[in-house]
């Protein structure tokens, strides 16, 4: 809020009242083949209780965000809904993309499965040394 109220010059409160009252477009969807990338970004303070989360079910070669869930927290469940949802559609999934949470791999069982090199190589260097001797 600080950051928004600074950058269009309006107190806090109306952005927060502008923001309430924002209906987003219609999502149009396409159904095809698609090449998933899916992944949690968190908000808010993880230890104070007051975090939030969105999964986000992406067709990484159009780049084009399908389909969204707000969460507490990233589960099997939030992932199973949206592979649903997808299915539903009309889309074809071909693989799955992920950090690595296993619920990934529960909810999307049967397709094609990697993990997110960017995730792999934070885990190897989370457990070894940037400085070997």
């Amino acid at each position: 809020m600080r950051e928004l109220s600074q950058t269009y010059e309006k107190d806090k409160r109306t952005i927060r009242e502008l923001l309430r009252l924002y209906t987003p477009p219609e999502k149009v969807h396409h159904p095809r083949s698609v090449h998933l990338v899916v992944d949690a970004t968190y908000f808010g303070e993880r230890i104070e209780g007051t975090s939030w989360c969105v999964v986000v079910a992406r067709d990484h070669e159009q780049g084009e965000d399908l389909v969204w869930r707000f969460a507490s927290t990233e589960s099997t469940s939030v992932y199973a809904s949206i592979r649903a949802e997808l299915e539903d559609l009309g889309y074809s999934i071909q693989s799955v993309t992920g950090d690595g949470f296993s619920g990934i791999r529960s909810a999307f069982h049967g397709i094609p499965y990697q993990m997110c090199h960017v995730h792999m190589e934070r885990i190897v260097t989370r457990g070894t040394t940037k400085n070997p001797q």
